[in-house]
């Protein structure tokens, strides 16, 4: 979705932009969440709502995202939002 974020708010872009437009210096900018997290969530979601047999199918999917490391892409892909901590200059 980078960088045009036109369904999950803002984007690092916009936040570095308007902040320090505003005068304000950019201590933190994490992201929240990847696409490899939110591939997690959906799987185990599934999983929890379905029969064994699709608890059994999707586990191996599962741990796969879940142990997936984020990567630039992966923020760039699906990221949910971001912990910002500005000060004034």
């Amino acid at each position: 979705m980078d960088p045009y974020f036109f369904y999950t708010g803002f984007s690092d872009n916009w936040y570095k932009k308007t902040l320090e437009d505003a005068g304000l210096d950019i201590k933190v900018l994490d992201p929240v969440g990847d696409y490899y997290r939110y591939m997690a969530v959906e799987i185990a979601r599934t999983m929890a709502a379905h029969s064994v047999f699709a608890k059994i199918a999707l586990f191996p999917a599962f741990v796969y995202y879940y142990y997936m490391k984020k990567t630039q892409l992966s923020i760039d892909t699906l990221c949910g939002g971001y912990h910002v901590v500005a000060v004034k200059q």
